[in-house]
């Protein structure tokens, strides 16, 4: 249980990295990808 939550928040720390480090056109691209993640 607690290797999947650590991965999953990993990936969630990866894609807020991601977030913040591309420019506008990317981050639409990653905040979709971080809801489909989510939901």
């Amino acid at each position: 249980m607690t290797l999947v939550l650590d991965r999953n928040f990993i990936c969630h720390l990866r894609i807020l990295f991601c977030y913040f480090a591309h420019n506008d056109d990317n981050t639409q691209k990653i905040k979709n990808q971080y809801a489909r993640m989510t939901y």
